[in-house]
Parts: C-alpha cells; structure tokens; sequence
C-alpha cells in the first residue's frame, strides 16, 4: 500500500512539474537592426609592369651519405657468427 502511494505521488509531481518547467516566458525583450543596403564600385587593381612567373632552380646537396667501409664492416660481423 505504501509502494502504491509513493508511486501515486512520484507520478503526480512528475506529470504536474513537466509542462510548468517546459513553459518559457514569450515577454524577453529583444533588440531589431535594419542596415540600408549599401551598393559597392570598384575595379580590379592589377601591378604595374610584367609579372616574372620564373621559378629559380634551386639545387640541393644530397642528405644521403654513401659509406665506403660498409663492405668490409658486413664481412666482419659474418665472421664472427
């Protein structure tokens, strides 16, 4: 019987909460801006004189360095097997 009622109450305040919490106030005053539109000239600006489209060539050394004792290393780390 207390279950009953306990569960009679939760569901009561449940339902009668729901749509009083879920109700927002329409009265918030707000703020309204109309800008003019405004109309744009302008015209395309370009540089004086000749664009150079030439890209230089630009050489780099190479960050690979061959090793001239790899040789002789290998065969002894096999000698040793």
């Amino acid at each position: 019987m207390r279950i009953l009622a306990v569960t009679i109450v939760a569901l009561g305040v449940l339902f009668a909460a729901g749509p009083s919490v879920a109700q927002q106030p329409n009265d918030l005053p707000y703020t309204e801006y109309t800008l003019p539109d405004d109309l744009v000239e302008g015209q395309l600006l370009q540089p004086m004189g000749d664009l150079e489209l030439r890209r230089r060539l630009v050489t780099y050394s190479s960050l690979i360095v061959i090793r001239s004792t790899w040789v002789p290393e290998l065969l002894k780390s096999t000698e040793n097997m």
